[in-house]
């Protein structure tokens, strides 16, 4: 006897919004990028969702060749300064809609959210307790805080982040305390948030600016750098998890390193 195809979970699109707005707080940060649908989509029943970092021609391309209902990203395509609708940016936006899928943007939300969000998630991989919001911005957390349950040596601190990055690009300013208790994590571009983790042994975020060298060496303070594409994949990871054992929802991770 052959055996029934599973059923494959659908949802209306605006119920999927809304549980996401719900979840990852979208409406209560202040951003330079529109957090929520970004382009609507044709398609109002969503089976599959899509989960990436960026909204490049290459993750866009791969959505549609993927069929997904509904692509969510870390990064999207309208930002502050966008005028108008040319060049890669209206390839992108013909790539979208030739897709039928709706991109769905979390930016700040998704670097501060403290349950799915990309700095909790690293922190709980790293093994870090008692978790506490850090590095505001406009009364939202962009990061997270926590302790070591026993104090670790520095090299065993930057192994294990090497670890769970899978990066080879890493950068590493160790200009603190050789036993780290007390770590501050603010992923992606967040450089400027060593001044928030002066009081801490040692502070995580992904991209380095050259100004950070001093400023961490000023203050005595550890910082590691993970990689700005590596430390943003937890968040779209964990939402689609979310997604995927809440509503049983197909979900794919998208990815494309940038080896930044």
């Amino acid at each position: 006897m052959l055996e029934r195809p599973k059923r494959v979970a659908c949802m209306k699109i605006d119920e999927i919004v809304a549980a996401l707005n719900k979840k990852l707080k979208s409406e209560d940060f202040v951003d330079d990028t529109k957090n929520g649908v970004q382009i609507e989509g044709s398609r109002k029943n969503i089976k599959t969702v899509g989960l990436a970092v960026d909204c490049g021609l290459t993750v866009l391309e791969e959505a549609k060749k993927r069929k997904v209902d509904l692509l969510i990203t870390h990064h999207g395509l309208i930002w502050g300064g966008l005028k108008e609708i040319t060049g890669i940016y209206y390839s992108r936006l013909k790539t979208i809609l030739e897709g039928g899928f709706t991109l769905y943007v979390s930016h700040l939300p998704l670097d501060g959210n403290q349950t799915l969000g990309n700095a909790v998630v690293l922190a709980k991989k790293l093994g870090l307790k008692n978790l506490s919001p850090f590095l505001f911005h406009q009364g939202q957390p962009l990061g997270t805080k926590g302790l070591f349950k026993e104090p670790q040596k520095r090299e065993s601190v930057e192994a294990r982040l090497r670890e769970v990055t899978g990066n080879d690009y890493f950068l590493s300013l160790p200009f603190g305390k050789k036993l780290i208790s007390s770590v501050g994590i603010a992923t992606g571009a967040a450089s400027f948030g060593v001044f928030d983790a002066k009081d801490l042994d040692l502070f995580i975020t992904g991209e380095p600016k050259q100004s950070v060298y001093h400023d961490a060496k000023d203050l005595k303070v550890n910082c590691m750098f993970g990689g700005h594409y590596r430390t943003e994949t937890f968040g779209v990871l964990a939402v689609g998890e979310w997604l995927k054992t809440t509503f049983g929802l197909k979900t794919v991770f998208i990815d494309h390193p940038t080896g930044i």
